[in-house]
């Protein structure tokens, strides 16, 4: 009960307060929607905690993977930013969904544009050392 109550304080407590997550860097929402996750897991709090931990490792692994980005994988790079989108709508992660959906698309381009692409690689690793700050801040809550 107290885990679920320390969620609940997340959604609602001011911006500058010391134990909300942050947001203001990727917009006005958080970087995960709790209600949303809430719903997907049907309040269970164990099993979010468990899809925040599998969405931590995913994070992390892809982070190191995008730091070593070449354009002439472009292909390895598309599955993986596809890859991406799954995994941030399993954490009910919109910003970060819409970060690796913009790269995905850059990469199916034709004839992409590589300071758009480099851009958008760039977009896509601060989206999820946000979203995986943000996890982490929620999962030592409980």
């Amino acid at each position: 009960m107290a885990r679920q109550n320390d969620l609940q304080s997340a959604d609602v407590a001011p911006e500058n307060s010391p134990r909300a997550p942050e947001a203001g860097a990727l917009g006005r929402a958080p970087p995960i929607d709790l209600d949303r996750l809430r719903s997907q897991t049907f309040g269970d709090e164990a099993l979010i905690d468990e899809i925040l931990q599998l969405f931590d490792r995913q994070a992390e692994e892809m982070i190191a993977a995008l730091q070593e980005f070449s354009l002439a994988q472009r292909h390895s790079y598309l599955h993986l930013a596809h890859k991406q989108v799954g995994s941030a709508l399993g954490v009910a992660a919109g910003p970060l969904a819409q970060a690796a959906r913009r790269l995905e698309a850059l990469l199916r381009a034709e004839r992409p544009e590589p300071s758009q692409i480099g851009e958008a690689v760039e977009a896509l690793i601060a989206n999820l050392v946000k979203t995986r700050a943000f996890a982490l801040r929620l999962r030592t809550r409980a």
